[in-house]
């Protein structure tokens, strides 16, 4: 990971969010930002700031926020996710 990442990155948090994104793919949470072997520019942006408490990020923020970033990023020829079945 270290040869992906800048010096001044923080690699535990790094780590600590691709063991998360990695869950919700594989529990199917991510499929609307899917494409293939794939996600979205979106998921990564919010997962890059989202906060970590703990362990573990806010699920229920990070959809928020990815829902948000989707909606404000959409129309480039894709369907928006929708929204509903998040909150």
């Amino acid at each position: 990971m270290d040869r992906i990442c800048s010096a001044e990155a923080n690699l535990p948090a790094v780590w600590l969010r691709h063991i998360e994104l990695r869950s919700l793919w594989r529990h199917g949470l991510l499929d609307e930002w899917r494409h293939g072997a794939t996600l979205d520019d979106a998921v990564f942006r919010v997962a890059a700031t989202i906060s970590i408490n703990g362990l573990h990020l806010d699920k229920q923020d990070f959809f928020r926020k990815l829902v948000y970033e989707t909606l404000r990023t959409a129309n480039h020829g894709q369907a928006a996710p929708n929204a509903a079945h998040y909150w």
